[in-house]
């Protein structure tokens, strides 16, 4: 396992909303069809691969994770509760009673013990960098997507734009093939948990950074997942990151891997 130390690492958050594809007993019912299980056990379900990388840059990082393993066929958690997509057509066919009672159960605890966190870090006045793990197939209605890794972030927020920029920069030169991009195969200002916890926070405490992994890494081995993990954390481990925004710290890598 690879793992950045240092005495002036910055605070870090770990999240991950797409990281399983369970169904709660009380509604495996409308999960019984053959296009349900297909689209449960898609991507349509959950993110594949994404709770691996996830649970991989909380060790590294010494970082709390937070995470789900609900699919998001029921709820989605990196929706705003108000958005159109935050219930699936398969939840659709719940009355309105029902579908509020996923936004509490399910929606809202999540959310709020995300938040919890991070202003628990932010009060005494330090500064957090959120990761949110998530991953994505490769091809999207016939297009090929030309991306390995995607960083999502807001451009109109500089210290989250220069750390992003600079990570990006770093990967790209130590991986000359690796086609690392910012702001694809989504816009970084998109709906989503980073984008409503910026809406919370200062920009100069809160950093809330999507990391977008092609799935195809993980469609040919866990390992590949671990590897472009791996490269992703060591990006961050570089001095020229700039502290405080990140680790301005040693490398190291463990002899277990």
């Amino acid at each position: 396992m690879n793992r950045v130390t240092g005495p002036t690492s910055p605070h870090w958050l770990i999240t991950c909303e797409h990281g399983g594809n369970d169904v709660p007993a009380a509604y495996a019912v409308h999960f019984q069809s053959a296009h349900a299980k297909r689209c449960l056990n898609s991507h349509r379900g959950y993110d594949p691969g994404a709770l691996d990388a996830a649970k991989r840059f909380a060790v590294a990082l010494d970082a709390p994770l937070i995470s789900s393993t609900t699919t998001r066929l029921l709820v989605d958690l990196n929706r705003s509760e108000s958005s159109s997509d935050v219930i699936s057509e398969f939840a659709r066919v719940l009355s309105d009673g029902q579908r509020e009672s996923l936004i509490r159960r399910f929606h809202r605890p999540y959310r709020q013990k995300v938040i919890d966190h991070l202003d628990a870090v932010i009060k005494p006045n330090e500064r957090i960098i959120h990761l949110s793990i998530h991953t994505f197939v490769p091809r999207f209605r016939g297009q090929l997507r030309q991306v390995d890794v995607g960083i999502l972030y807001d451009p109109a927020r500089s210290h989250e734009a220069v750390f992003c920029e600079r990570w990006i920069s770093k990967l790209q030169m130590a991986n000359r093939r690796w086609r690392v991009s910012a702001n694809e195969p989504y816009a970084g200002t998109d709906d989503g948990l980073t984008t409503t916890c910026r809406g919370l926070f200062d920009a100069e405490q809160y950093l809330g950074i999507e990391v977008e992994i092609n799935h195809r890494y993980h469609k040919r081995s866990r390992t590949g997942v671990e590897r472009i993990t791996d490269r992703l954390i060591h990006g961050l481990a570089s001095p020229s990151m700039g502290a405080p925004l990140s680790p301005a710290a040693s490398y190291q890598e463990d002899s277990r891997q």
